[in-house]
């Protein structure tokens, strides 16, 4: 009884899911024209996601039991804005991951295919002083990548980006 008018960003959401899954079946051949079009319901998918969070974060009030009410998680600090990580396809299971650079920060690149798991199963990839990598031996599949900002106020995540690995 929290959430009593969403509108349409409930079935907004569960269309954009739906049509990302039929995409994702689609793209199974690897096609690029297929992986454009499941890419484009990706992005889709995580605008209905901000917008229902928008939501999601005006009725708690700052309240984090009602996040919690809604099925989400509060955002940890430092959270990078997506537009300061990139993902991109090098070569077959091959991806370069890059992130805006931090003064005196360590990154620590995390990987998953699982994000079904509220925690996720993450996977360190590599520590490094760096803000880029290159990450090679991946399977073909829908990953999802993060960077660990490790500096001297503690450890902080960025949002994890999905991405479909050739």
């Amino acid at each position: 009884s929290v959430f009593t008018n969403p509108g349409s960003l409930l079935t907004d959401a569960n269309t954009a899911i739906d049509e990302l899954e039929l995409a994702f079946e689609a793209a199974a051949d690897r096609a690029k024209s297929k992986v454009a079009q499941m890419n484009d319901k990706e992005v889709a998918l995580m605008e209905a996601m901000r917008q229902l969070a928008t939501y999601v974060e005006k009725v708690a009030k700052g309240n984090p039991e009602v996040v919690h009410l809604a099925g989400m998680y509060l955002k940890t600090r430092g959270a990078a804005n997506q537009a300061d990580f990139s993902v991109k396809a090098l070569d077959k299971g091959m991806v370069s991951l890059k992130i805006k650079p931090r003064k005196n920060t360590i990154y620590k690149w995390q990987y998953s295919v699982d994000q079904t798991d509220a925690n996720g199963t993450w996977v360190d990839a590599l520590h490094s002083h760096v803000s880029r990598i290159t990450l090679s031996g991946l399977k073909p599949g829908i990953y999802f990548f993060r960077v660990v900002f490790i500096d001297k106020n503690g450890e902080s995540t960025s949002e994890a980006m999905s991405f479909a690995v050739n």
